[in-house]
């Protein structure tokens, strides 16, 4: 009896052991819910039902198969025509309650609440796209609808997001996109292209703008517009191209002003101007330094003091303006001088003159320039090279040199050669240059025949869209429609040409006015890439038929 024991305690034991071995061992495997749901949410019936008519009730219920939550709402959801007080919309479980005043809709109108991508389904978010809802207050739905794109003016690219309006021409003047939301609205897409649908049979003004603080109106030169010259008609194949641009500000006006250091203030204005500023108090100053007119204009004033006050006027556009700017206090011996160079990457561009750059207003009569030294380093030797100088402006010194393509040169200058008009020193200058070679470089030949007999800009466009070459051609009523045209010295790589029609004949592109039913001038971007080799002409044949 007793070894029959002991063999079932043993027994017992070793099945203890071997069961919690096993359960130490076993692994935690997570329960999976399955494939990922990406279903959207699907329409179950709806109260009334879309696309009615003869409705006049106050609120629309929308039942879907799955619960559902709404998402950016305020930015995608479309009320057509608009109505004063906008309608509420708001997800309770498995259904979209809408409500609105009914006083506010009018008779024999057909509405499209449009929802864009906002409904989703509560758990992964899958979208219904594009979902939208129709009821007419009379016995018809309107069916008309309106295509077109809208594109840049200047850069012919597609504008995407922008409120497109239509303005019923009954109730239309100068003043009504300045005051008023549009009768109807949609938004384009990120090809520019815009939609219009369940259009009624009438005349309607079409107007588009970037609705920076989305209040539906337009806010005349801080937004984008794009418009059509004449009323509209919707029709079912009809596709209108709108451009768009920025109004040119008609007012001018001060946007900042501020001191730059010792002895230099920066004014900035919204638009180019060319203003005369005096100083009203005991203070000798220079503006209007650098580009011929600019909206950044840089005032050196001597000796420094405390504050600057200055007079600005311009006649051309009738501004003026006293303003008062206070000095950063810093005494001469917490300045730094630095000059510097017109270099890039330390290699100066063909067709340029070397330049010292200046940081303040340099008293030309108290600088040793004999004390600026160019060399050329060829292995272990620096052979002194001889210049001319001159003062382009006070903060530009222009030097003349026979340089020589691809060598090295070096331009050294000490401390204390030039000094300020307020008595400063400048601090030393060393800096390392080539001369850009031509073989580098290469040309472009355009031949020219453009059907219509006026002035154009031509521009070649970098990739980032900048300008880096641009010419004026005029073909005259009694030439022929041929011309050719070369860019040359041009950097290796890609680039646009953008063709304007300059019809004010001022060799730049002049924007549209709304209020003047001006449109901006006509730009046509040649529609093949002119690829640019080193010490290579191309040859292309650019034909304007219309």
């Amino acid at each position: 009896m007793w070894l029959f024991l002991q063999k079932m305690w043993r027994f017992s034991f070793y099945i203890t052991l071997f069961s919690l071995l096993f359960v130490g061992c076993a692994q935690v495997v997570p329960l999976t819910g399955g494939k990922r749901d990406t279903t959207a949410p699907k329409v179950v019936n709806s109260i009334p039902s879309n696309k009615t008519v003869n409705f006049y009730g106050d609120n629309i219920t929308i039942k879907f198969d799955e619960f559902i939550q709404l998402k950016d709402l305020s930015n995608q959801f479309i009320i057509s025509p608009t109505l004063k007080t906008k309608p509420t919309v708001q997800s309770i479980g498995k259904s979209l309650i809408i409500n609105f005043n009914k006083e506010e809709l009018v008779k024999n109108t057909t509405y499209r609440l449009f929802f864009g991508n906002s409904i989703v389904d509560m758990h992964e978010g899958n979208p219904l796209e594009k979902y939208e809802f129709i009821f007419s207050t009379g016995n018809y739905l309107d069916s008309l609808t309106q295509q077109g794109e809208i594109l840049d003016a200047l850069f012919k690219e597609p504008e995407s997001d922008m409120i497109v309006g239509l303005y019923s021409t009954r109730y239309f003047s100068d003043s009504t996109i300045y005051k008023k939301e549009p009768n109807y609205y949609c938004k384009t897409n990120s090809n520019g292209r815009f939609k219009f649908a369940f259009l009624p049979d009438s005349s309607f003004k079409l107007v588009a703008f970037n609705d920076k603080n989305k209040n539906l109106i337009y806010d005349a030169e801080q937004e984008k517009i794009a418009f059509k010259l004449g009323p509209l008609k919707p029709a079912l194949d009809s596709i209108e191209t709108l451009y768009s641009f920025y109004e040119a500000p008609r007012k001018t006006f001060l946007k900042k002003s501020q001191i730059l250091g010792y002895g230099k203030a920066l004014l900035i204005f919204n638009k180019p101007v060319s203003p005369k500023i005096t100083a009203l108090n005991s203070v000798n100053l220079i503006s209007g330094l650098g580009k011929s007119k600019s909206d950044s204009i840089y005032v050196y004033f001597w000796p420094n003091q405390d504050s600057l006050k200055l007079k600005i006027t311009d006649e051309k556009t009738l501004f003026h303006d006293t303003i008062r700017l206070v000095t950063t206090g810093l005494s001469k011996k917490q300045i730094k001088f630095p000059i510097s160079t017109n270099t890039s990457n330390q290699l100066l561009k063909v067709g340029i003159k070397l330049q010292i750059l200046f940081p303040q207003a340099i008293d030309t009569n108290q600088c040793l320039i004999p004390k600026l030294i160019i060399y050329q380093k060829k292995d272990s030797l620096k052979l002194p090279i001889a210049y001319q100088y001159r003062f382009k402006d006070p903060i530009t010194l222009e030097i003349s040199a026979n340089f020589d393509p691809e060598k090295e040169y070096v331009i050294k200058g000490d401390t204390a050669i030039f000094k300020s008009r307020n008595g400063m020193f400048n601090d030393s200058l060393n800096a390392m240059f080539k001369l850009q070679s031509i073989s580098s470089l290469g040309q472009i030949k355009l031949n020219l025949l453009f059907n219509k007999k006026q002035n154009y800009t031509l521009q070649l466009i970098s990739s980032s869209n900048k300008v880096v070459a641009e010419t004026s051609v005029f073909f005259t009523l009694s030439e022929s429609n041929n011309k050719s045209v070369l860019f040359q010295n041009i950097t290796p790589g890609t680039y646009k040409l953008r063709i304007i029609f300059d019809d004010d004949e001022n060799k730049e592109w002049s924007t549209g006015h709304f209020l003047q039913q001006q449109q901006p001038e006509r730009v046509e971007i040649f529609p093949k890439e002119l690829k640019v080799i080193s010490d290579w002409e191309i040859e292309e044949e650019v034909v304007l038929k219309k």
